[in-house]
């Protein structure tokens, strides 16, 4: 009983891959074209979209590299005495200050050289 229904099931299996064999030469209509075959590359090679992604990223970072660094603001509370740490109207300076880093002469021109050299890679 079991080798009759190992048999059914082995014959389904070829009958299926025999047909769906068929089926996809049925969509082929004539010699495939060295264009046809390139676009059909290009399109579902894998290899060739992360590169396409990997050139997007780059590009956007190129764009951001000529940019400053983000400002930074600092609020700090000097001065306070260690018997009662959470009185502030007790502490002498609170200082607030808003940083900003400047990068020298020429860096930031560089920087967007090195990135418009990744593109080109």
């Amino acid at each position: 009983m079991r080798k009759v229904i190992m048999l059914a099931f082995l014959l389904l299996v070829v009958l299926n891959s025999a047909s769906l064999g068929r089926a996809q030469v049925a969509e082929v209509q004539g010699p495939l074209s060295l264009s046809e075959a390139v676009a059909e590359a290009l399109k579902n090679n894998p290899e060739i979209q992360a590169a396409k992604n990997k050139l997007e990223s780059v590009r956007a970072r190129s764009k951001q590299a000529t940019y400053l660094e983000d400002p930074e603001l600092n609020l700090e509370a000097w001065g306070i005495p260690l018997n009662h740490p959470v009185s502030f109207r007790s502490a002498n300076p609170i200082v607030l200050g808003l940083r900003q880093k400047f990068p020298f002469f020429g860096k930031l021109g560089l920087k967007g050289e090195i990135a418009a050299q990744d593109i080109k890679m």
